[in-house]
């Protein structure tokens, strides 16, 4: 006679849920319901196959590391992350959906390879905000966080804290995504380099 076993979906669990530093001057909270997916590319892929992502997802493909480009409504941003891989954050209801879009406009490519892949669940998401937010960050990040050096919609795959982030500025703040493994140890040294601000 065999044996059934009952399978139950597995449940997603956030590791800075109910997480939140709040003061009159700092702000650090969690970014809920952004989905996320990765572009990647092989050396033999040209510019020229990559561009047209940018047309179907309504912005402008930032080819250039360290920059950023923004979807018309704003609802979706793409940033480049390194010569080949860029990361797209986006709402998560809309990740099939712009997903889709991205495999079509890359469907003509015969130059090498391209790979799509959703990262969700593998990456948190945090915002940095308020008037000290940038002297928050300068205690465990070396770039020059200056507005007049790193400015808006510039982006950097730095460290902070010896942990890896990708952070760009946004309006008044911050934003950082890094490996969901990083987050209890990230949320540790928030705390304490944030406790002279709160």
């Amino acid at each position: 006679m065999s044996k059934h076993t009952r399978l139950t979906p597995l449940t997603r669990h956030d590791a800075l849920d109910g997480k939140a530093i709040i003061g009159d001057s700092l702000s650090i909270l969690p970014v809920k319901g952004m989905g996320k997916f990765l572009l990647e590319r092989s050396n033999l892929v040209p510019d020229g196959a990559i561009k047209p992502v940018g047309a179907a997802l309504g912005l402008d493909m930032p080819m250039q590391v360290c920059r950023m480009a923004r979807q018309s409504g704003g609802e979706g941003i793409v940033i480049c992350v390194s010569p080949n891989k860029w990361l797209f954050l986006c709402d998560e209801t809309q990740i099939k959906q712009h997903m889709g879009k991205v495999e079509n406009a890359i469907a003509g490519n015969k130059l090498g390879t391209i790979a799509i892949t959703q990262v969700t669940d593998q990456y948190a998401f945090l915002e940095v905000g308020q008037a000290n937010a940038r002297q928050l960050l300068e205690k465990g990040c070396s770039l020059d966080l200056h507005p007049d050096v790193f400015k808006t919609d510039h982006s950097a795959s730095t460290l902070l804290a010896q942990a890896d982030i990708v952070l760009w500025r946004s309006g008044g703040g911050y934003h950082l995504v890094f490996d969901v493994s990083l987050c209890n140890y990230l949320w540790h040294w928030f705390e304490g380099a944030a406790a002279e601000f709160i």
